[in-house]
């Protein structure tokens, strides 16, 4: 079978995020979405002129939304809410 899909997106904080009702929105269609982290669980990012190897050391993508619920319910809502930013993430995006 074919493999469904991927799409990169990229949303710089803003204190009227959307991104609530997006992960909301993901949720409900069943889809699935991981967010680029580092090892600390903050959204890893470069401003440019970042050395990019240091900035992305050991960052991996980790799911936000799938099929669980639970403890993975509560985690989008905290990163939609109160999202955390690696150090070299100076434009704070997620």
């Amino acid at each position: 079978g074919q493999k469904p899909p991927v799409a990169i997106i990229a949303c710089p904080f803003r204190t009227d995020s959307p991104l609530f009702n997006f992960f909301g929105i993901v949720k409900r269609l069943g889809l699935e979405l991981d967010r680029l982290e580092d090892g600390n669980g903050s959204a890893a990012g470069a401003a440019p002129g970042t050395n990019l190897s240091e900035a992305f050391y050991e960052s991996s993508f980790v799911p936000l939304c799938g099929g669980g619920e639970g403890e993975e319910k509560i985690r989008w809502q905290h990163v939609a809410a109160d999202p955390k930013f690696s150090p070299l993430n100076h434009d704070r995006v997620q």
